[in-house]
């Protein structure tokens, strides 16, 4: 099966991918040079443009969710916007996203596909602003924080929250009481939102639910059961767009009475420092290399490392030359161990095993060369729940912050390691939690697809194993 290949090659291959995500540009030329990435000219430049328009769908206030589109014009005529599903019953910012110097017939290509199932309508700045801000603050009484890419991203593509900006009064909630409109969150990620919202005021709040074209929501376990089973006949690779869809709602529904909630809260509960730790936007740092005491790396450096990962990724012969002459200036530190591993990946896996343990014995803190330990513990296991779940603490213990490398590194070991446990409740504990991991929006995506296969796959198991 097709997918099933494509898993184990990217289980076994997270550092491919962790280079294709966190190094995409090829560009030689020092970073003072190189072209600004699109999230950084949001951060630093997006409030320049003057705003083109606004649109947002005609029912919101019925509804109490904004589809909201705040659109900047740059000086070539293309478009940068932002997009912002805000729910005004308690939850804020549920989803954002943002569309970079495109062309004004794809800005209006997304507005349209939006108007599929609303219909849209222009408004000035100041409502969409107040309507995003307003649910914002709303979802703040109650602990709710906005989608992570409201903070790290879109939130440069509108104004500063400041008195300059007419205040209109925008109402949150229903007759005093916060609203959980349900749309597409899963029985799981619905359970915590309630919970929370039970600790913040009791009984007082009310449920709508717009997930009502479930086209699965009034069936049976059993049958639901029987479509999947019937689904899986053909090979994923094979599904139409319908079907692709079919199986997620089916997995989702499926799940939720097969894994025991109860244990999956555990699970939230024991991976909570992955959410809250800090990330930070620099590439290299000193603790990062492995380095002390703290120095400023140049851009010059950082380019130096930047292409020997390059090298290494790419299977160049010239990646052992880069390495040796950076070892030359720097010495033997951690980073640089810890990409001589990678360089053994394929080329002598007994030899990558051995230098291992000598450079552990040397950096034995070091959270990278950890994070390998556990990958080649993973490989030599026999049987099944064999090996241990990966704990976040051990491999980053002490540190305050950790770079988006060293996180998405994690995560990859970290779904490695619970698919070879073949835990169908640890996998849907993931598949939740990982919207809450601050990686960037490509990292998220990437593993959330990648997870929704495995977990189709080990349902498709689990009902062959349980006939």
């Amino acid at each position: 099966m097709k997918v099933a290949i494509l898993i184990l090659s990217i289980l076994h291959l997270s550092h491919t991918l962790n280079q294709s995500l966190f190094y995409m540009a090829k560009n030689k030329n020092y970073p003072s040079q190189q072209l600004m990435s699109p999230e950084n000219y949001i951060r630093q430049k997006a409030r320049n443009l003057p705003i083109y328009e606004c649109w947002i769908n005609k029912n919101w206030k019925e509804i109490m969710l904004g589809h909201i589109f705040v659109v900047r014009k740059h000086t070539n005529e293309k478009v940068t916007a932002g997009m912002f599903l805000t729910d005004l019953g308690c939850l804020g910012v549920k989803d954002t996203h943002y569309l970079f110097n495109v062309s004004e017939s794809e800005l209006r290509e997304q507005i349209a596909s939006s108007g599929d199932f609303f219909e849209m309508e222009l408004i000035d700045y100041e409502l969409a602003h107040n309507i995003i801000y307003a649910a914002l603050e709303y979802a703040e009484e109650f602990g709710f924080k906005p989608h992570k890419d409201f903070t790290s991203i879109t939130r440069f593509i509108l104004e500063e929250d400041t008195d300059d900006i007419e205040l209109i009064e925008i109402e949150c909630g229903q007759n005093g009481k916060p609203i959980f409109v349900r749309t597409e969150e899963s029985e799981v990620r619905a359970i915590q939102i309630l919970n929370q919202l039970e600790q913040k005021v009791g009984n007082n709040y009310e449920i709508i639910d717009y997930d009502e074209d479930d086209p699965f929501s009034d069936k049976s376990y059993l049958e639901k059961r029987e479509l999947f089973v019937s689904l899986m006949g053909k090979d994923l690779d094979d599904f139409t767009q319908e079907e692709q869809e079919h199986a997620k709602i089916l997995t989702d529904s499926l799940l939720v009475d097969i894994c025991d909630e109860d244990e999956i809260d555990v699970l939230f509960a024991r991976w909570n420092a992955e959410t809250t730790m800090t990330v930070s936007d620099e590439k290299y740092t000193s603790e990062f290399l492995g380095m002390e005491p703290e120095r400023i790396i140049t851009q010059k450096e950082q380019v130096a490392f930047d292409e020997l990962l390059d090298l290494i990724y790419e299977k160049s012969g010239k990646a052992e030359k880069q390495m040796n002459q950076l070892k030359e200036k720097w010495g033997n530190i951690p980073f640089l161990c810890y990409c001589e591993l990678i360089y053994l990946e394929e080329k002598d896996k007994k030899r990558q095993e051995v230098k291992l343990q000598e450079f552990l014995a040397l950096y034995p803190n070091y959270s990278l060369l950890k994070l390998m330990q556990y990958a080649l513990s993973g490989s030599h296991s026999t049987g099944q729940n064999t090996m241990a779940l990966i704990d976040f603490d051990d491999i980053f213990e002490g540190r305050k912050s950790v770079s988006n490398f060293e996180m998405f590194e994690f995560q990859s070991k970290k779904i490695f390691g619970i698919l070879t446990r073949n835990n169908l409740t640890e996998t849907e504990a993931m598949y939740w939690m990982i919207d809450d991991v601050k990686l960037n929006e490509k990292q998220c995506q990437y593993i959330k697809a990648f997870l929704l296969l495995s977990r189709i796959s080990m349902l498709k198991k689990y009902f062959e194993l349980n006939n």
